[in-house]
């Protein structure tokens, strides 16, 4: 087990090389480019203006390089081992022009440093004010390195967002914990009911239960999940029917003022952990739907095939009740082949979540991943890819470990 743990880990990085180089050429050779779309965001700029951002932004993000050094000079820069960043490259004097021009239009000192940060040449410096003068300062893998680039260890670095101008490692651990408090929540609810329906549909094959839920859930598999939250939206969400469940985000707007757990002096106030789980409701059960549908009728068709094999014929010849049988000896196998669909549950429910969250207006990795293709912000898309891919990919691992838990006849070696 241990050797192909080894080799599956050892194959996680060329999966990822693949997966990333696919996206970048995809997104790079598509129409278009994050550069039209911020000149498109900043139409009011004199033609001049345009042109000098348009240049720095180039410059900045290695843009004017080919296609095949813009995506190694990524690579380079999120691996742990490779070439170290050399010293300054800015042009600090260009940088002091475009500073002072944002202070003539009336901007905040720090408001026109967020602007002229954008014309960042070197992800190895940070652009500062000293006495109202502007300066660059090494950070992080720039510090004490000579102008040629030197091999060997470094801090890994996911870059800057062109958009949004932050850092993308910030931008995403912001949105990772929306979008895995959402799959924390769906997974579960997904194997428990699927466990306990196809158990007890299975148990009472052709009766009432297993007739209507086999339909049921047929019907809720069927049903595309942006079809669904548009639905739960009109009709309760809206004030024109039940209004009974917020129409998105997490929260309240009076949320930061609220106690964490309900309280009833002079009246009901829910609280911040009860408002959040109201908030929760509709884009669980949008996530949840399908899940527990196809894994429920899993379940039961691999329960009613091990009930009827020739081990559990034989606990029942020897004075096992069928409740034993079930629960001893045939429930442990039935759930292999949900061992077997978990690896792609993750990964789907994460595809999933960017209708959910876009739907709800929920800032999870799903639409920040939607807006960062339709801005074409590289930087964003392929350090999204690769937590993505490796979430998936790290979840197959995981089932395989565990199909091998709980059937102790297979073996890896």
């Amino acid at each position: 087990m241990a050797s192909y743990i080894l080799r599956r880990l050892l194959l996680l990085f060329p999966t990822l090389l693949g997966i990333t180089l696919v996206v970048f050429f995809v997104m790079s050779l598509s129409p278009g480019s994050v550069i039209t779309m911020m000149r498109s965001a900043e139409g009011d700029m004199r033609p001049e203006d345009r042109q000098r951002t348009q240049a720095y932004l180039q410059h900045r993000y290695g843009l004017d390089q080919p296609k095949i050094v813009q995506y190694a000079r990524w690579l380079n820069r999120i691996s742990p081992v490779g070439f170290k960043y050399p010293g300054t490259t800015l042009d600090l004097p260009a940088l002091r022009s475009a500073y002072a021009d944002a202070l003539a239009k009336g901007q905040s000192p720090q408001a026109a440093l967020a602007d002229v940060q954008v014309f960042h040449a070197d992800p190895a410096e940070q652009l500062a004010l000293d006495d109202g003068q502007l300066v660059a300062r090494t950070v992080r893998t720039g510090e004490g390195f000579p102008a040629a680039w030197r091999f060997g260890l470094k801090i890994p670095d996911l870059g800057q967002s062109i958009i949004r101008r932050r850092p993308v490692l910030d931008v995403i651990l912001e949105a990772m914990p929306i979008t895995l408090l959402l799959n924390g929540l769906t997974i579960p609810i997904i194997y428990i009911v699927s466990l306990v329906s196809g158990i007890y549909a299975a148990r009472r094959r052709g009766k009432a239960f297993d007739v209507i839920s086999g339909g049921a859930y047929i019907a809720l598999y069927s049903m595309p999940t942006i079809w669904i939250g548009v639905l739960l939206l009109g009709f309760l969400a809206s004030k024109d029917y039940l209004n009974a469940f917020p129409t998105g985000g997490l929260h309240s707007n009076a949320a930061d003022a609220m106690t964490f757990l309900p309280v009833f002096a002079a009246g009901f106030h829910p609280g911040w952990l009860l408002d959040a789980l109201w908030h929760l409701v509709l884009p669980v059960l949008c996530l949840t739907y399908g899940g527990f549908a196809f894994l429920s009728k899993l379940m039961r068709a691999s329960v009613l095939e091990n009930l009827n094999a020739d081990f559990a014929r034989t606990a029942r010849a020897k004075g096992l009740s069928e409740h034993a049988v079930l629960f001893r000896h045939v429930l442990a196998n039935s759930i292999l082949p949900l061992i077997t669909v978990a690896a792609g549950i993750l990964p789907s429910l994460l595809g999933g979540s960017v209708v959910v969250e876009s739907i709800f207006s929920i800032n999870g990795m799903g639409r920040l991943m939607l807006e960062a293709i339709k801005m074409k912000d590289q930087e964003l898309v392929l350090s999204n890819t690769c937590v993505i891919a490796l979430i998936s990919l790290v979840s197959l691992i995981v089932a395989d470990i565990a199909y091998a838990i709980a059937d102790p006849r297979v073996s890896y070696e």
